[in-house]
């Protein structure tokens, strides 16, 4: 079994193999191998056995069905009966037969087993107080900055020449947990068709975890022009498009089925996080191209130095 750790505190994780398809939280083989801390909020096993899906169940929605605090998964594909099942107690997700944990797209309805074990996760770690936000963060001249930004705008490359050329710190590349109290950053995903970037060569300088704040959030207004436009934004401008961001990752997997039947996914707690913890931190919107690299840099000098 491998062991991996979202550091500092927040997810430990044993499976067999580090290559889970559709693994939404950076990747797997970029988590830590080194444990930082002796209790994580939620400690998950991912696991290879036969299961005993029961003929009776307590609640049902779609292909999930819930018993005794166990959710069950029954489906064919062609002919092979495919089976997995996630205790609420254990926090082990157990899967049946092995060659499932290899198929990397939705087939009829079934997920692709990072896919769903990605939104257990951020399922879990929402009942802790964490919500997921996707966006990439950086320190850079003893600032904290989250930009968030639609995907294939810039974003990876904007951080790469950020680590590699201006010496900042890494916090994440495209998705953070914020709580009332921090910013957890997610390692890179290697697997991003696309982002074959050198994030990962200074890396190892990441912050696990900010806990002062974020001086800055910019809302990333992509177009195609090279000029820089930069307005004040507030914080109730911004949270709607990222926190229902946030919500549909779950979609229609397993995590869409306990949040129905728990009924415990508070949109105001959500957004009490959100504006929480980035209550003290100047919002801009940017309008600009993406990868007007040097602009943009010209930019985070001049708030930097503020």
């Amino acid at each position: 079994m491998i062991e991996k750790y979202l550091n500092p505190n927040l997810v430990k994780i044993r499976l067999y193999d580090h290559n889970l398809p559709g693994f939404s939280i950076g990747s797997l083989d970029n988590w830590d191998n080194i444990k930082k801390s002796e209790i994580y909020l939620l400690d998950i096993n991912v696991v290879l056995e036969e299961i005993t899906i029961p003929k009776s169940f307590e609640f049902r929605k779609g292909n999930y069905i819930y018993k005794d605090s166990v959710w069950y998964y029954q489906r064919k594909i062609g002919p092979i009966e495919v089976n997995y099942s996630y205790s609420e107690i254990s926090k082990v997700f157990t899967y049946y037969p092995g060659f499932i944990g290899k198929i990397p797209f939705i087939y009829n309805s079934f997920y692709p087993l990072g896919y769903e074990v990605s939104n257990i996760i951020i399922y879990e770690l929402y009942k802790f107080g964490y919500i997921a936000i996707r966006s990439c963060a950086f320190r850079f001249n003893k600032k904290n900055f989250l930009l968030i930004s639609p995907s294939f705008n810039g974003k990876s490359m904007l951080l790469d020449f950020l680590v590699n050329k201006e010496n900042a710190e890494y916090i994440a590349e495209d998705l953070v947990f914020i709580s009332k109290d921090c910013l957890v950053g997610v390692p890179w995903d290697s697997h991003n068709y696309g982002r074959n970037s050198g994030i990962n060569t200074k890396s190892k300088k990441a912050l696990d975890k900010v806990e002062d704040k974020i001086d800055y959030l910019i809302w990333f207004n992509v177009s195609d022009q090279e000029l820089v436009q930069k307005t004040d934004l507030s914080i109730k401008n911004i949270y709607s498009y990222p926190l229902l961001e946030s919500i549909s990752y779950f979609g229609k997997s397993l995590s869409s089925a306990m949040m129905y039947f728990h009924n415990d996914y508070d949109v105001n707690n959500v957004i009490d996080i959100f504006t929480g913890f980035l209550s003290d931190t100047k919002i801009l919107n940017l309008r600009t191209n993406g990868y007007n690299t040097e602009s943009i840099m010209s930019l985070l000098r001049e708030l930097s130095n503020e």
